[in-house]
């Protein structure tokens, strides 16, 4: 009996050393336990008071980006409206630059028919100078032919006056010898039927006289009506003179008025010709501020592009799962041609609080 008490007493002993062993070692390890987690939780206050930095931080890059992605948006709305105003202004310009080119179309269809009229004009005053040249020439053959022919008639009446004149003497002297004759035959009987022969022939050589004064009388009245004639004839192309004088000038003012026209339809092109040049100059201010305007949008457009895959990528980050654990996590995004990498660190602190941190990359 004494020796089953000591061998119980004994074991007692012994389960207590082990007890106190196992005791002492699981103070010892719960002390580390506890070291290790006075660490780890110092280094979890850390990590959390890194991420919470972080997590501001992340969120005041957030509202950055929420804030430039509002920004761009309403410059993207000015872009737009500016593009529009740029538009209607590049319509305006249009309308002003065919409207432009209609009035220079009109206008030189006007320096055309002009010109075409100063050639029909000057073509014209070339036939009627070329007529009236004519008319002149033909005007003072006609006049020197009429005075030549006044001439000649009157040289004819004179000769014909002559004619009669001598005509005239004949007569007398036939008269005189008749009357010698008629004289002698009163004397001499014998030489009547001579004095009567001599009679006959005077009167003869007075009746041709006579007949011959008439033919000089009638030319000398033909002398006169060609000299009334031809005086009426001078008179005539003096007129027609006269009229292609006033022919002349009016042409020569009408010549005068189409080239004021051509002068004033000279300064109109020349108006128009600047008009299209300050337009073309506005056109291509306009085009080289579309041009920059583009450029800027296509640089928004990258960087609103950007600003999307970026935070695609931040918000395809893991949520941390389980108290106490932490996680590492990956997200990746694409927007328009742009693509962003997220690396990120999480711990989950208790049921309703966690922390997350991240950094992302563009690819």
């Amino acid at each position: 009996m004494a020796a089953t008490v000591n061998g119980i007493n004994s074991a007692i002993s012994q389960n207590k050393a082990s007890v106190d062993a196992a005791v002492s070692g699981n103070t010892n390890a719960i002390a580390k336990n506890k070291a290790d987690s006075d660490t780890l939780i110092s280094e979890n206050a850390l990590g959390v008071a890194s991420n919470t930095a972080s997590a501001k931080t992340l969120a005041q890059s957030v509202t950055s980006v929420a804030s430039s992605v509002s920004d761009n948006g309403s410059g993207i709305a000015n872009n737009k409206a500016a593009i529009s105003k740029l538009n209607n202004e590049e319509a305006i310009v249009t309308a002003r630059t065919e409207k432009n080119s209609l009035l220079i179309k009109q206008r030189q269809h006007a320096v055309d028919v002009t010109n075409a009229h100063i050639g029909g004009l000057e073509k014209s005053e070339a036939r009627h100078f070329t007529k009236n040249e004519k008319v002149i020439a033909a005007n003072k053959v006609a006049i020197d032919s009429n005075a030549k022919n006044a001439a000649t008639a009157m040289t004819y009446s004179t000769i014909s006056v002559s004619k009669a004149g001598v005509a005239l003497s004949h007569a007398d002297h036939s008269v005189k010898v008749a009357d010698e004759s008629l004289a002698q035959s009163k004397l001499v009987a014998k030489t009547a039927a001579s004095a009567d022969s001599h009679a006959t022939s005077a009167l003869n050589v007075a009746n041709h006289a006579e007949a011959r004064s008439v033919v000089a009388d009638k030319h000398a009245t033909e002398a006169v009506s060609v000299a009334n004639h031809s005086l009426a004839q001078s008179t005539d192309n003096g007129n027609r003179i006269q009229e292609a004088r006033k022919d002349i000038t009016q042409n020569v003012e009408a010549i005068a008025t189409n080239h004021n026209n051509i002068s004033d339809n000279s300064r109109g092109v020349r108006q128009n010709a600047q008009d299209i040049y300050a337009v073309n100059k506005r056109v291509d201010n306009n085009f080289f501020a579309i041009k920059n305007l583009q450029e800027e949008i296509d640089n928004l457009d990258t960087k609103i592009d950007a600003s999307y895959a970026q935070s695609g990528a931040m918000s395809a980050l893991m949520e941390p799962h389980g108290v106490g654990h932490a996680s590492f996590s990956m997200g990746t995004a694409h927007h328009g041609n742009a693509n962003a990498l997220a690396l990120g660190f999480g711990m989950r602190l208790d049921n309703n609080f966690s922390i997350k941190a991240g950094a992302h990359l563009m690819m």
